[in-house]
C-alpha cells in the first residue's frame, strides 16, 4: 500500500495474513485499526499474503515515490475500475 493521507476517517480489520502498518507496527489476523481523518503514512507492508476489509469514510490520497499527489482514491475510482474490469 503507498503512502497515503486520509482526507477522512478509515478502519481495516484483518481477517488473514499478517504485516507491518506504520501507525500501529506489526499487525496479524484479527487486529483493527482506525485511522483519523488527515492520518498520514508511509507505505505499508506485508509479510504474507493478506485480506483485510477496509472501511473509510471518504477518499484517500495517494503519494507517489517523491510524496507528491499520484491519485485519489474514492467510490467513484474504484466504480470505474470496475467498470473497466481493473482489479482493485
Amino acid at each position: 500500500l503507498p503512502a497515503h493521507f486520509h482526507l477522512a476517517a478509515g478502519e481495516f480489520f484483518i481477517l488473514q495474513g499478517s504485516g507491518y502498518h506504520p501507525s500501529v507496527g506489526d499487525f496479524k489476523a484479527g487486529d483493527y485499526c482506525y485511522e483519523y481523518a488527515g492520518a498520514y503514512h508511509p507505505p505499508s507492508t506485508y509479510h504474507e499474503e493478506t485480506v483485510l476489509l477496509m472501511i473509510s469514510h471518504g477518499p484517500c490520497s495517494m503519494l507517489d515515490k517523491d510524496g507528491k499527489l499520484e491519485y485519489v482514491l474514492d467510490a467513484t475510482m474504484l466504480r470505474q475500475q470496475q467498470s473497466a474490469g481493473v482489479a482493485a
